[in-house]
């Protein structure tokens, strides 16, 4: 049986697709957004086409980065989301501050090795 990796407490991305116009297309959470964005166009995900740049940032833990995934969802209303259950979240609870690491602009063909 394969052993799954706990990632919970380490870093995690939270990833924004958007097209050539600038129009947020989806956010996600991932462990690592460069290993993930190329999965989108794998899984033949009809936006992945339009996508042109993604913003990462990156924040300390899962649970921090799952909330600001559910926050940008709601307030940012990409097109291409699926809002579920998780993206429940209580605002007001208290959190402390987060330092975070901010890529902005990343052309989607930086997300895989061109040979």
């Amino acid at each position: 049986m394969a052993r799954r990796r706990n990632l919970t407490n380490k870093p995690h991305d939270v990833y924004r697709i958007y097209d050539a116009t600038g129009a947020l297309l989806y956010v996600g959470c991932s462990w690592n957004a460069f290993s993930r964005v190329p999965q989108h166009k794998h899984e033949h995900r009809p936006w992945f086409p339009l996508a042109a740049t993604v913003d990462v940032d990156t924040f300390p833990d899962l649970r921090t980065a799952r909330l600001v995934e559910a926050l940008a969802i709601a307030e940012e209303r990409p097109s291409w989301n699926v809002a579920t259950e998780r993206m429940a979240i209580v605002r007001g609870r208290g959190t402390e501050p987060v330092t975070i690491d901010v890529f902005r602009s990343i052309p989607i063909q930086d997300f895989w090795k061109v040979s």
